[in-house]
């Protein structure tokens, strides 16, 4: 699935490619992704629950806006 992250640093946004499938689910909800900015070079952490709802929720029309402002840390 394809979903994104706002960059803190520069404020681009980030798209990555993001597993979905049930074991990847089971296994990484409660977790943090770590994710390489090419950007600003850091490394920035996402909570995958999150990662996985923007995700989700890009598909449709009407996204609220605290899902499309989707920022790491």
């Amino acid at each position: 699935m394809q979903t994104k992250v706002i960059c803190p640093t520069t404020g681009a946004s980030l798209g990555f490619e993001l597993p979905g499938d049930d074991a990847t689910l089971v296994d990484y909800w409660q977790g943090d992704l770590q994710i390489a900015c090419p950007l600003c070079e850091a490394v920035h952490s996402v909570a995958y629950r999150n990662a996985y709802v923007t995700g989700v929720m890009s598909e449709f029309v009407c996204m609220p806006v605290d899902v499309q402002q989707a920022t790491v840390h």
